[in-house]
């Protein structure tokens, strides 16, 4: 997740201090039934994707066949594609 950034080929990752102004990954937990969230921290010269609830950047991946949703932060003003490649 933490490298998902390198993968917008247009637009770039739209961040902020909290998880609802930023851009959001939500991640199927299969242990939990539930949603696992991530967002684009941007904040004071630091810039990474976070799990809500954490200080520090995410190391979590995206394993192959689980679903996720994609968030484009409300404050965006332009659309971003992201292009994943195997």
């Amino acid at each position: 997740i933490k490298d998902i950034s390198s993968y917008y080929t247009s637009g770039a990752p739209k961040g902020g201090a909290s998880y609802g102004v930023s851009d959001q990954i939500w991640l199927w937990d299969t242990a939990t039934a539930g949603w696992t969230k991530y967002f684009y921290y941007s904040s004071r010269g630091t810039t990474q994707w976070r799990k809500v609830g954490a200080t520090t950047e995410t190391a979590d991946t995206i394993p192959a066949g689980i679903g996720f949703f994609f968030q484009r932060a409300s404050t965006a003003a332009e659309t971003a594609t992201i292009t994943f490649t195997k």
